[in-house]
């Protein structure tokens, strides 16, 4: 099962990924919180120091591929609307 999952800052969907393993998943970006520069970790560490990361799955697929398209959908969707997003649209669709 593959999973698409969003992390919410203050009531705001700010990141959208793609999983198969929630729970690896999370303790990643949670671990990578505190040493990673990557732009979600420094937006998060800058704006809302206090918060800790949950994962919220928004979506489940069979198909990795199917998870990765509709990641890329939620995320050029933010891109042309509100870009509430912290992470960067995708450079190469790999996903079609």
């Amino acid at each position: 099962m593959n999973f698409v999952y969003e992390i919410i800052i203050d009531g705001v969907r700010r990141y959208v990924g793609i999983t198969n393993n929630i729970k690896r998943r999370q303790s990643q970006h949670i671990r990578d919180l505190k040493s990673k520069d990557k732009y979600l970790y420094k937006m998060i560490r800058e704006n809302s120091p206090e918060t800790i990361i949950s994962l919220n799955i928004i979506a489940q697929f069979d198909n990795k591929g199917d998870a990765a398209r509709w990641e890329c959908k939620l995320i050029l969707d933010d891109y042309f609307s509100d870009k509430n997003l912290w992470q960067s649209f995708p450079v190469s669709i790999k996903y079609f």
